[in-house]
This record gives C-alpha cells, structure tokens and sequence, in this order.
C-alpha cells in the first residue's frame, strides 16, 4: 500500500527534524531572538524552496529515484554523462545517510540511559536498529503510520513545556529579545540547516506515494509549517525558563522540562528522545534504502540491489544500510570527523539540485507539471536565489579539509561508475537494462477499449 497524506508527513518530518532536539546549539552560538529570527529566515528561504522544487519534480515524475531520475532527464541526449551524474548524486546521498543513520542507536541509547538512570549497553542500540529493519520491511504506508505515532510522542512532551511557559513570559519575556555577546555564526548557521534537511529525500519515493500529484504539496506545506513551528517556539519560551544561554547545548531541553514542569519531566523528555531517535531512524533508513534500490532498478548498480519483497520495500538495500551501520558502530568510527563533509554534501546536493531544477525547466517542457511554481524560469531563479546563497554560505561555513574530501567522494563515484560500466559490458545479466528515450519517462496511454467482445 502507497504512502498516504498523514503518513507522508510524519515521514518527510522525520527525515526532516524529528523535534527540536540538536536545536540548542543555535541558542547557546547566538541567543533567543537571532536562533530564532535564523530559523524563520532559513524556513521561507531555504527550506520551502526546496520543499517545492521537490513537489513540482516529483508530481511531474512520479517515479522512484528522485535527484538520480531528474540528473538523467535533464541530460537525456548524453546518456553516459546522464548516468555519470545519477551515479554520483545517488552515491552521495548514499554516504550522507549512512553516516547520519549511524548516529542514531547511540542517541537511543543516551536518551534510554537518562530515562533509566543508569548507561544502555550496545545490544539496546543494535535492537533499536533491529527494530527499524523489521518495520522497514513493511510496506511504505505502515511505516508512516508508525512516524506519526512516534512524532506525536516527540511533540507532546514539548507541548507541556510550552504551556508551562507561557506564563513566565510577562516577566521574562526580554530574555527573548537578548542575544549572546560574541554571535557564533557559523554555528548557529550550520545548526540551523542541519536541523531543518531533508525535504527533499521523499522524491526518491515518489512512485509509491498515493495519488503523489495531489497529496504531496499539501504534506509538504504542513510539514515546513509545523517544523518551523516546532522548532521556534520551544526555542523562544525555552529561554525564558532557562534564560542562561550558555547552558544550551546538545540536549538541554531535558533540562528545561525539567526546571519548567518539575524533576520527573526529565525522564518524559528522555523518552521523547528515544521516540525522536527511532522516528529519524526508521524515516531516513527506509529512504535511503529506496534510493540505493532505485539506482539498481535504473541499471546504475547490479539488479539484485533492487530486489523488494511483496510489500514494496528494498530488501536488500535494508540490510546493506544495517550491516554498514553496525559496521561504524563496532568499529567505534569518529562520526563527527565526517559530519562536516555530510554539511557540505548537504548544501552542494541542494544546489545541483536547484540548477537540475532549472535545467529540466528548459530542456523539458513537455512534463506533465501538476504543480508549477507559479512563475517564468528567471523569476523562479530568483525566488529560488536565496536558497542557493543560503546554501553556499553552509559550504564556505566548513572548513577546507570537508570540501576537498567532498571532492575525493566524487571522484571516488565517478571512478566506481566507471568500473561497473566495464563489469555492465562485460556481464550484462547482472544489470537492468532501462529504456533510453524520452518516451520513457512519458506517462503509459490510457487505452479505451470500446464496443469490444473479449472471449474469455
């Protein structure tokens, strides 16, 4: 079964932010109002953007593949420079969300510990893992049903904290309008854009998204709604119950529960936590499983990658991510060495994407565009503009070291491309061989069949 509307959006908001948790920094790099004011501005001119760059790609292809299928609809008439760029998008993403899903049985782990008082060993991180596989081998529409069930358990604990706060406003509500001395900006940025990716990644499921060409702008505008919402006014009130700004790193907010409702809170904003972990978990594993099976099934890596069970999901894709997450997790890798590269892979990503964008507005005017970004190709350039410029600041933001390695990664895929066009050659049972024409990316005709006797 398909995805449906509240299952996409529990979905997209998962792999999106999976609640303000990882949202302090912000507040301890800039203050209440500039952490604030950065999400806002991040949220119109970056995140929507894409939101609806993604929208009107995948109701105008609504096929699985996302970022691979677009690179080779907009250089169709090169195929080999075509497959050459999917290749690479595809294996970026690929690495991007490997290192981000090894993150999260440890964060299960943390959140569990707190909640029990005492240090999770590692099998708690491998069930929580193990977990996600099962369910992710479930069909597309159960998964998202179980992210809005988990993203209500991740929402309500924060809801409280609002409530709670609410009434201190009058009397602190001047913590809100003060900024730290010294402004961290490229922390706060870094932050902000790392907590608000991801509304994109839900192209690659497009083919298996009910009714994509009418349900997916509405999921997408209630999703960039409420992450914002999510995301601003727990930051806002949250300093006023805790207006200390240097207290606020990485899971402060347990700590403002705690002061705002009272000591056992903690306990509830730790579960949340554990509910948070596994939501992201589960949303980005299934995703990042499609887009390895998709590169598959458009010939970019062996067949058998792509195998999917009866329920439509990627098998083998799924265990391929586990056994790479567990491999990180025994190996005790230092994620945070290859965040900075996962920042700038995430900003370069959403800039070809924007120019693919662009490009297929030109090169391919004959799709079938559902929903259209109601302007010219030079006016949705520049409405697109800021979040091109947003995007390049989070590059210049990292350091040179992450850019290089950027770099290493690309030519590491186009190399990897070119081994497996060789094997393609040379063993051709071991790859799909997909269609290489425009027709193909053209809705099946619909045949009437009229004033017909069919013998049975």
């Amino acid at each position: 079964k398909g995805l449906g509307f509240w299952g996409l959006v529990g979905a997209v908001f998962f792999a999106t932010a999976g609640g303000p948790y990882n949202i302090e920094p912000a507040i301890q790099a800039a203050g209440a109002w500039p952490a604030v004011l950065t999400q806002l501005c991040v949220s119109l001119f970056w995140s929507f953007p894409v939101a609806l760059v993604a929208t009107e790609l995948s109701a105008a292809i609504p096929m699985n593949g996302g970022r691979i299928l677009w690179a080779q609809k907009a250089f169709v008439s090169h195929p080999w420079f075509a497959d050459m760029l999917a290749f690479i998008m595809g294996s970026l993403i690929a690495l991007h969300a490997l290192i981000d899903l090894a993150v999260y049985p440890g964060l299960v782990r943390t959140y569990l510990g707190q909640a029990t008082g005492g240090e999770c060993p590692e099998w708690v991180g491998f069930t929580a893992l193990a977990i996600a596989v099962v369910l992710n081998l479930q069909d597309l529409d159960l998964v998202g049903k179980a992210l809005v069930i988990f993203g209500a358990c991740v929402i309500l604990p924060f809801m409280v904290i609002v409530v709670e706060a609410v009434p201190l406003v009058p009397a602190g509500y001047e913590v809100m309008l003060q900024s730290t001395p010294r402004i961290d900006y490229a922390v706060l940025l870094s932050t902000v854009i790392w907590n608000n990716s991801g509304y994109d990644i839900c192209s690659v499921s497009a083919g298996d998204i009910d009714d994509v060409q009418h349900t997916l702008l509405p999921a997408m505008g209630l999703t960039c709604l409420l992450v914002a919402i999510q995301y601003m006014v727990p930051m806002a009130l949250g300093t006023v119950v805790d207006p200390h700004f240097s207290h606020w790193t990485n899971g402060h907010f347990s700590e403002v529960g705690a002061l705002a409702v009272g000591e056992w809170f903690r306990d509830v904003m730790a579960v949340g936590g554990v509910f948070a972990s596994m939501g992201l978990m589960n949303s980005r594993l299934r995703f990042a499983a499609q887009n390895l099976a998709s590169m598959a099934q458009l010939g970019l890596l062996p067949s058998a990658v792509g195998k999917t069970l009866e329920s439509g999901a990627p098998v083998v894709a799924v265990f391929a991510y586990a056994a790479g997450v567990v491999a990180l997790v025994v190996m005790d890798f230092d994620l945070a060495i290859l965040f900075e590269v996962c920042a700038v892979i995430c900003c370069g990503m959403i800039i070809a994407e924007i120019f693919l964008f662009l490009m297929l507005r030109e090169v391919a005017p004959e799709l079938d565009r559902p929903f259209r970004i109601p302007f010219g190709t030079a006016g949705t350039a520049l409405v697109l503009l800021p979040a091109v410029v947003v995007s390049a600041v989070g590059v210049a933001l990292n350091r040179i070291e992450a850019v290089a390695a950027l770099a290493v990664v690309v030519a590491a895929a186009a190399a990897a491309h070119m081994v497996l066009d060789a094997v393609k050659l040379a063993v051709p049972v071991l790859f799909v061989d997909p269609q290489r024409s425009t027709d193909a990316w053209e809705p099946c005709p619909t045949v009437e069949l009229k004033d017909q006797k069919i013998d049975p």
